[in-house]
């Protein structure tokens, strides 16, 4: 099979209706790609810095070490996985039961791919074109990464596959920073007029299309340089700091744009 050098991800089977499409899914991004993690070290040595796992009771070093969760008086209590009554291996089926046009990708917490087990390609490939046909958003709740998880099934154009999100729950965002920026709305109230009508001509005259394949991690690349850069002992300067533009007036600001964006079209046709 062109997939079979795939070892990794868990099992999950999406039921839609009487259809069974056993699954596998792993992260679309992993917590680690990309950029260099750093250490915390010893500034005097510049040496990782060890963690000493002592216990806070009797102040001898813990050998054994488990995952507990306080309790009333301040006592901690070991909690076996088998009695959640939940499975916790993200093997539990998710029963696509809505369909929904669409979720607010501000609920996303983390994209998943998925990928046929092997002798069910038919099924998956059933399921995906569906997806691709209806652009619909097949929802349901499974347990994944040892959580209860609201989970959306979609195509996703970009990469030509299934994708799976982990949705948030309502209760976990963070709505005291919600309700910060729904104030700060409210406070300026309705805009003038003439703010609304320059805004709308910038984003007119912005580029229609943006090759996102063509966007690179700078922060990732800079990182990089600098590390060569102090491995070797070579001083660096840092790069120029962009100027401020000034917002006071928002108006002027808006109709500069505008010139600048009209000109830059100009250039490109």
């Amino acid at each position: 099979m062109c997939y079979s050098y795939i070892v990794t991800g868990r099992k999950l089977t999406i039921c839609l209706g009487l259809v069974r499409v056993p699954v596998r899914h792993a992260p679309l991004i992993p917590s680690k790609a990309g950029r260099r993690a750093a250490r915390i070290c010893c500034r005097q040595h510049l040496a990782p810095v060890t963690t000493e796992y002592r216990c806070t009771a009797g102040g001898e070093l813990a050998e054994e070490r488990v995952l507990a969760y306080e309790v009333e008086g301040g006592r901690y209590v070991e909690v076996e996985r088998e009695a959640l009554g939940l499975d916790a291996s993200g093997g539990r089926e998710l029963h696509l039961a809505a369909a929904v046009v669409g979720l607010d990708p501000a609920l996303v917490e983390r994209t998943y791919l998925v990928w046929p087990e092997q002798g069910h390609e038919q099924a998956y490939a059933l399921l995906a074109r569906m997806l691709e046909a209806t652009g619909r958003w097949l929802v349901g709740v499974a347990v994944v990464d040892r959580a209860s998880r609201l989970m959306a099934l979609r195509w996703s154009p970009t990469l030509a596959v299934p994708v799976l999100h982990a949705c948030v729950y309502e209760e976990r965002l963070a709505w005291t920073q919600v309700r910060a920026a729904r104030a700060a709305l409210e406070e300026v109230g309705d805009l003038p007029e003439a703010l609304l009508r320059q805004a709308r001509l910038l984003v007119r005259h912005l580029p229609g299309e943006v090759d996102l394949s063509a966007v690179r991690d700078e922060y990732a690349a800079e990182l990089e340089a600098a590390i060569a850069a102090a491995a070797a002992g070579e001083p660096r300067e840092p790069p120029p700091s962009p100027e401020e533009a000034a917002t006071a007036d928002l108006l002027a600001a808006l109709r500069a744009s505008v010139r600048d964006a009209r000109k830059g079209r100009g250039a490109r046709t």
